[in-house]
């Protein structure tokens, strides 16, 4: 009977001290999942180094445009239009990679050319939005689908934008892969794809005096809180400039 009771009473220390041990394990990994997700807070709040320059943007832009036009005019290298395109949007609209990725002809609004806009059937979050974009970037959305009604890409309403053979429609590597075969020709400092984002905040808050509710409306932000959050210090050098203007 005491040797039961004995077996009993070990059996329950051991399993006490496995759930001890447990608990220890569990604990740990929420600390640690905390401080990853603290690391990558840091990561998502943009710094200068993730804004592409002026003249960065200007050579890639250039270079872009020229070895584009030399692909049509040659029939070959179909991806070098696309690419073109795929930085020029990111440049003139910050969209996310995966909403690149989505869209489908349906979704470009160009014919009324005093507000022409895109449409972002599901952002972050499966949100609606609209963001608006400039005549520039409307020339450019127009030279393309032409361009792909001439190589005999499908140009119907649902046809996605980017077109793929193997997979349909673009994935977000492939976008990825294009900005990099890109952007290491221009400059020495990485860049993500993502900085395209960036630099069109950055500039367009800029561009519209620290008006940080329009920047957060075409990002597609949850609130013009967390716009705040990551652009804050974009603003600085411009206040100081409004601030001398002041009363003047």
């Amino acid at each position: 009977m005491q040797m039961a009771v004995s077996v009993i009473k070990n059996a329950i220390s051991v399993f006490y001290n496995h759930l001890s041990n447990l608990r220890f394990l569990h604990d740990s990994q929420n600390k640690k999942q905390r401080s990853n997700y603290e690391e990558r807070k840091k990561e998502w709040v943009c710094d200068e180094m993730c804004i592409l320059p002026r003249p960065v943007q200007s050579r890639l832009k250039g270079l872009l445009k020229k070895e584009s036009d030399e692909s049509k005019r040659k029939g070959n290298k179909y991806f070098i239009v696309k690419d073109y395109l795929v930085i020029d949007l990111g440049l003139q609209t910050g969209l996310r990679v995966q909403e690149m990725c989505d869209l489908e002809l349906r979704d470009l609004f160009l014919k009324d050319v005093l507000r022409p806009y895109i449409a972002i059937r599901h952002g972050k979050g499966n949100k609606y939005r609209r963001v608006r974009i400039t005549k520039e970037l409307v020339r450019h959305l127009k030279k393309y689908i032409n361009w792909k009604k001439k190589i005999g890409e499908p140009v119907h309403e649902r046809a996605p934008l980017f077109y793929s053979v193997r997979s349909e429609k673009f994935v977000t590597m492939t976008l990825q892969e294009s900005f990099y075969r890109w952007i290491k020709k221009v400059t020495k400092i990485h860049h993500s794809i993502h900085d395209l984002r960036h630099t069109y905040a950055s500039e367009l808050l800029v561009a519209s005096g620290g008006d940080f509710l329009l920047v957060s409306r075409q990002l597609g932000h949850s609130s013009v809180a967390v716009t705040m959050e990551f652009y804050a210090h974009v603003i600085p050098e411009h206040a100081d400039k409004s601030l001398e203007k002041l009363y003047k």
